[in-house]
């Protein structure tokens, strides 16, 4: 069976049946090989009637099985932008620093085009700020969410409309929600009369961790030459999303601590505080530190660096990032990679099911 015929068979089934996922049917991540109930009934038959001896030829997986195109992730690398012209001018102002915040995103929006191609090419994030370094001021966030906007023009805008979603995230964590620890942090938050719309996202999207429940696992080797494989757990995946600390000391220790590790550090949101009383919200990338005002725009401006740097999710919190940008940004690639029941739970709150 080729892929070309398990694609096409799992869309004709969506075809015929409407409320059926063609995801649940065939699903194929970047460089990995398909998943899905038909690849797994195809096999599962050919292995029966091998066992029976009804099959006596091998099947060339190679001939079944065609890798994808290309195993560097991307998110929009098939993407060219016109490089605006006349602007060398309005360049030296920018990359000087010698012109005001609004001026700055007069300049910075009358140049988007050439920037996308010039971070399109960069080889590194600290390549990008060194060409770009207007992106490490306090008000930087403003200048990132307008190249995200030229990334991706139709993308939902969940600032100004993300309380119906988010109430449908949080009715799906009453439900589906079954840890001990994430059921007390529900029971904590519905026990507070009137809780403020920081509590109500900081603990929704805490514990969406504990419904997309990591899958992933990292071998590793010792010094003994032992392989031992390390299964993320959901505080791996909450601690590459968010973090807590009491106070503002030992969250400068917490990045301090992780800087020293010489690891690359993904956009993660720091809040000084915890779930149901934050003091402080922080977005940290990169030795750079944009300090908001509500976890939704902390949430919002993680997820646009993901994309406008061309940054791979934690592969501790993916399925959770994969959410956010499929379900609140309605943003559909290439490079999605699946994980289960993540389109279910989609479509089930799409449908209010």
């Amino acid at each position: 069976m080729s892929v070309a015929l398990a694609e096409n068979v799992a869309s004709q089934i969506q075809r015929i049946f409407p409320s059926e996922l063609k995801e649940n049917y065939f699903m194929k991540d970047q460089s990995k090989q398909p998943k899905g109930k038909i690849y797994c009934k195809y096999f599962n038959t050919i292995r029966t009637l091998k066992t029976s001896g009804l099959i006596t030829k091998n099947t060339n997986k190679r001939q079944m099985i065609k890798s994808s195109n290309s195993n560097v992730f991307s998110r929009w690398d098939s993407n060219n932008y016109k490089p605006e012209e006349d602007i060398n001018l309005v360049l030296n102002q920018i990359r000087h620093g010698n012109c005001n915040l609004p001026d700055l995103e007069r300049h910075w929006s009358a140049t988007v085009n050439y920037r996308l191609n010039t971070i399109k090419k960069a080889t590194s994030t600290q390549e990008i700020i060194k060409e770009w370094p207007s992106y490490m001021i306090p008000m930087g966030y403003k200048l990132i969410d307008i190249d995200f906007k030229a990334l991706y023009p139709n993308c939902f805008n969940i600032l100004g409309n993300y309380e119906v979603k988010l109430e449908k995230m949080f009715g799906a964590l009453m439900t589906k929600v079954k840890y001990f620890n994430c059921r007390n942090m529900l029971t904590s938050l519905t026990d507070i009369e009137n809780p403020s719309e920081n509590v109500k996202q900081a603990v929704t999207f805490y514990l969406l961790h504990s419904i997309f429940v990591p899958t992933s696992k990292k071998v590793t080797i010792d010094d003994r030459g032992k392989k031992n494989i390390v299964k993320y757990s959901i505080k791996d995946s909450q601690n590459t999303f968010i973090v807590f600390c009491n106070t503002l000391t030992l969250a400068e220790e917490y990045i301090t601590n992780h800087n020293h590790l010489k690891l690359p550090i993904q956009p993660f949101i720091l809040i000084v505080g915890t779930p149901l009383e934050s003091k402080e919200i922080i977005v940290y990338f990169d030795s750079i530190k944009f300090k908001v005002f509500t976890v939704i725009i902390a949430i919002d401006l993680c997820f646009k660096i993901f994309h406008l740097f061309n940054l791979e999710y934690p592969i501790q919190s993916g399925a959770v990032w994969l959410f956010i940008q499929k379900y609140l940004y309605s943003i559909k690639t290439k490079f999605d990679k699946s994980h289960p029941n993540l389109n279910q739970i989609i479509y089930d709150l799409e449908n209010n099911l």
